[in-house]
């Protein structure tokens, strides 16, 4: 009996590539462009997004929108510039973005008037990768539920990587300044850099 054609080596197919996690899909804008979305906002929300910068860091702080409207405070600014210094991240890495901005409540006291839908927006239209959220006051208007300490591990939320610190206006505790400042170098030096 004579042996059959031989047949061909079988061949294993390659291993496919365990596919990485992704992060979650930002939210599209409802306007088709920049320009037509910006214009749906009121005119507060679009004078401040003019003049800001885009940035991969984006800052929050329940206060921003009173220190970015003209009602700033020195000793904020101040800590913050010395923080920003010490991260020693390249020109152009931070952009600040409020969750709201100051508006005259009924009584003609002025309050924050918070908008979350802008405040999302506004970071995505600013290329931000990362948000540093100080304090809770801000994390709860931003919309983060469930536990919320400072320096906790980054988490996303709408595709964005989320850090937690401490209350702006609690950095004048040393200890508190300190934790923030390595805090945020540690985490933010090999993403950024």
């Amino acid at each position: 009996m004579r042996p059959g054609p031989a047949s061909a080596p079988v061949r294993q197919a390659p291993a496919q590539a365990t596919a990485r996690p992704q992060p979650a899909p930002r939210p599209a804008p409802v306007a088709e462009t920049r320009q037509e979305l910006v214009a749906t906002w009121p005119e507060g929300w679009q004078k401040l997004f003019a003049r800001t910068r885009p940035g991969k860091v984006a800052w929050t702080y329940y206060g921003l929108g009173h220190d970015l409207c003209g009602q700033a405070n020195k000793a904020r600014s101040k800590k913050l510039s010395e923080l920003i210094a010490y991260l020693a991240m390249p020109r152009g890495t931070h952009t600040f973005w409020p969750i709201g901005l100051p508006a005259l409540d009924e009584d003609g006291n002025t309050i924050l008037a918070i908008d979350r839908e802008i405040f999302w927006q506004g970071l995505q239209l600013l290329n931000a990768r990362m948000l540093i959220i100080m304090g809770s006051p801000a994390a709860r208007a931003v919309g983060i539920q469930g536990p919320i300490s400072p320096t906790m591990p980054m988490r996303p939320i709408n595709g964005m990587l989320t850090l937690l610190t401490w209350d702006i206006d609690d950095l004048d505790n040393e200890d508190h300044f300190s934790r923030t400042r390595n805090y945020l170098r540690q985490t933010l030096t090999p993403l950024v850099c």
